[in-house]
């Protein structure tokens, strides 16, 4: 069988998205012609099967040949290794080899896009905010982009950023339980109590289990004084992490206090004194 028999097979089984049949079409291509077309298009099969440790020799034995050949790197030779690298979780390689792909092409969202997403999940959120905006710089109606860059300019005390971010994610769509949840989040930090509430029961509401959004209408209705309401949702954070958390103990102290309960306040008090005992030189067990 020829070469032409095989190139064909090949458009055929990415037609059908057999990429099992496609990359064994590849390596028989490969025995005839040292290509680095073929190379690549084997990696990208295995990449589709998400087989990426696999994927990524084939990747890189294409740039071999193709510098050896001294024929063109396309940039998605480095896109699609990149993209390997980030979903092993190994992001400083996912970040290099991005880099590389984007300067051969640079308005690129595609690349833009992994890039933010490989310096988010190394939670470092400045560089994964400028690349997201440089997303919506290329294509301003993603409503993700909006939301994870507004979930950046949050963790990095930017609220008010944020809360731009976060209030386009939401009109483009309604339906996001998460950009809900950090604008009410980021509402609450400028201390926009009631704007933080309608936010967090919006996000309620979408019906998820979440316990961090029962732990912040917790706060903001402490924020306006509603202890009642308070409790009830510091509880009901409490039910649904199974767990108990210094602050969350101290807000509810609090909220007994206020609301003159006198018995359950001294015995939270009680469960705080034991937790601090527990671990006396942790300051996260301090109340704030």
């Amino acid at each position: 069988m020829n070469k032409e028999y095989y190139i064909n097979k090949a458009e055929e089984f990415y037609k059908n998205k057999d990429y099992q049949s496609l990359f064994e079409v590849y390596i028989k291509l490969i025995e005839i012609e040292e290509n680095s077309k073929y190379y690549f298009r084997a990696g990208l099969s295995l990449y589709m099967l998400e087989k990426y440790e696999e994927a990524i020799k084939y990747f890189e034995e294409a740039f071999d040949i193709a510098i050896k050949n001294k024929t063109d790197i396309h940039y998605y030779y480095f896109f699609y290794l990149g993209a390997s690298y980030n979903n092993l979780g190994q992001y400083n390689n996912a970040i290099k080899y991005l880099k590389m792909a984007l300067e051969l092409s640079p308005y690129n969202y595609n690349i833009h896009r992994w890039i933010a997403s490989s310096y988010y999940n190394m939670f470092e959120y400045k560089n994964a905010l400028k690349y997201f905006i440089n997303t919506l710089n290329i294509n301003n109606e993603d409503s993700e982009n909006f939301k994870l860059a507004g979930v950046c300019c949050s963790k990095l005390g930017n609220y008010e950023d944020a809360i731009k971010y976060l209030e386009k994610s939401i009109e483009l769509n309604n339906n996001d339980y998460n950009s809900k949840l950090w604008l009410g989040i980021s509402y609450y930090r400028i201390d926009k109590y009631k704007y933080a509430l309608k936010s967090l029961i919006e996000a309620k509401e979408a019906g998820i289990k979440d316990s961090d959004v029962y732990y912040y209408l917790g706060l903001s209705y402490m924020g306006v004084k509603d202890y009642f309401n308070a409790l009830e949702n510091f509880n009901t954070h409490i039910n649904i992490s199974k767990e108990y958390s210094i602050n969350t103990l101290c807000s509810l102290s609090i909220c007994y206090y206020k609301l003159k309960d006198y018995n359950n306040y001294y015995y939270t008090i009680k469960q705080i004194r034991k937790m601090q005992k527990l671990k006396t030189s942790d300051n996260s067990l301090k109340c704030i």
